[in-house]
């Protein structure tokens, strides 16, 4: 993993299958980089590659969302920042410290009644062997 001050305003982060490389704009904020991160960590778990067709690429992109939503908190943590703060995406964003798309994409998936799929989601270990040049300060807070 590597920070990069030159993607420009608009572009978060990017995972590349070879090699094996996910890169993350060094502007972003503590939140925005975790979500990132895991959005690039299940790029990497599914070994993900952009193909060209849009419908694909945009299933992808859901697959890699909802990975990172599994991997950045669980339903009980889910439910308690819920019972604190309510079903507002942002106000549940702030209590889990994550970035409101995160919690639309939770969200998204418990109203599917995608629950297994979360479970199933959240037993997976996150081993994609990337490659860590920058210290994950920024991603601690």
């Amino acid at each position: 993993m590597e920070w990069s001050p030159r993607m420009g305003e608009y572009l978060r982060g990017v995972y590349e299958d070879r090699p094996r490389r996910i890169t993350l704009n060094s502007a972003l904020t503590s939140q925005q980089a975790r979500a990132t991160l895991a959005h690039e960590l299940g790029h990497a778990w599914y070994r993900h590659r952009r193909v060209g067709d849009s419908r694909l690429d945009a299933r992808i992109e859901r697959q890699a969302d909802e990975y990172a939503a599994a991997l950045l908190f669980d339903a009980e943590a889910y439910a308690r920042a819920e019972r604190m703060a309510g079903p507002h995406p942002g106000a549940l964003a702030r209590e889990l410290d994550v970035t409101p798309a995160v919690v639309v994409v939770w969200q998204r998936m418990l109203d599917r009644g995608d629950l297994v799929a979360l479970s199933a989601l959240r037993q997976q270990e996150v081993v994609a062997p990337v490659r860590c040049r920058a210290s994950a300060h920024k991603l601690s807070g």
